[in-house]
């Protein structure tokens, strides 16, 4: 009993911090990519890309 109790304090403490660093690193990309494509749109002069520029720098004031 004592081992299957050190096997899963050791597996919560191994994968535990694996599952929230891969999880936060995927928040991460994906952050700077919208920040990547919101730049895009910025420096584009199609009237409906300056329209989403206007919208997104109003409501995120970016």
């Amino acid at each position: 009993m004592k081992l299957k109790r050190v096997l899963w304090m050791a597996f919560g403490i191994l994968v535990t911090p694996a599952i929230l660093y891969l999880t936060l690193m995927r928040a991460l990309y994906n952050h700077l990519q919208a920040r990547r494509i919101i730049k895009r749109v910025a420096k584009s002069n199609n009237p409906k890309d300056r329209l989403i520029r206007f919208l997104v720098y109003k409501i995120f004031g970016m």
